[in-house]
């Protein structure tokens, strides 16, 4: 019966995974901006990030003016940034294995299909568009929030359990 689960899960998990990478690109795609949305993101002159939980929670962060602040506050505790692509950050905890935070199986899909190599990936993160040579932080554009959250929302629809799943991953 246990395997049976566990088989059920690994299938649902590498689903969720080749439907990331495969249907939806490679972070290239959902980064391109058209020259609209860098006029749009220009004038506007405000920093949006995706916060998302471990239990696959979402929530636009407006960072505009407290950038290292908000971040922060959004991982408990002090900020790595690893990017994923010329123009996307992804922001998390640094001491999160440390803390034994729960791992974050959306945020790993979303590395595993940007970045060609493993890594588990613990707590709450933020996406975040990337960083000029000055070290300013680009927000995300509001098509590349819609996207992301709906990708989320889809892999939390074909997943067996409800609910924080999280720790089925364990804790690190």
């Amino acid at each position: 019966m246990m395997s049976d689960l566990v088989d059920f899960w690994l299938f649902a998990l590498l689903t969720s995974i080749t439907y990331l990478g495969f249907n939806l690109g490679k972070i290239s795609e959902l980064t391109k901006l058209t020259k609209r949305e860098k006029q749009v993101q220009e004038i506007v002159d405000r920093i949006f990030g995706l916060e998302i939980k471990p239990s696959g929670e979402t929530k636009v962060l407006d960072l505009t003016g407290r950038e290292v602040e908000v971040l922060q506050e959004s991982v408990g505790g002090w900020i790595e940034g690893v990017a994923l692509a010329e123009n996307a950050m992804m922001w998390c905890n640094e001491d999160g294995y440390r803390l034994k935070m729960l791992r974050n199986s959306f945020a790993e899909m979303i590395w595993d299909a940007y970045i060609d190599r493993k890594n588990p990936i613990v707590g709450t993160v933020v996406l975040t568009g990337g960083v000029d040579e000055r070290g300013e932080l680009f927000s995300l554009t509001q098509k590349q929030i819609e996207r992301i959250s709906n990708d989320i929302k889809f892999v939390q629809v074909i997943q067996p359990l409800k609910g924080d799943h999280s720790s089925e991953f364990g804790i690190y």
